[in-house]
């Protein structure tokens, strides 16, 4: 199965940059979707990451 997410959508959703119509948009698709799950698994490990050693 091919995600048809936008990667956009899943770091504006990380950046809480979203408004209410696209979070639950991207909330539903990664209810469902692994893949996109675990990319903003690792979206948001990096984010830390880098927070941290600034």
């Amino acid at each position: 199965m091919k995600c048809e997410l936008p990667e956009e959508l899943l770091t504006g959703y990380l950046d809480n940059e979203l408004n209410e119509e696209e979070r639950i948009k991207v909330e539903k698709h990664l209810s469902r979707c692994r893949k996109c799950r675990y990319e903003l698994e690792t979206l948001s490990s990096l984010l830390t990451n880098i927070l941290l050693n600034e």
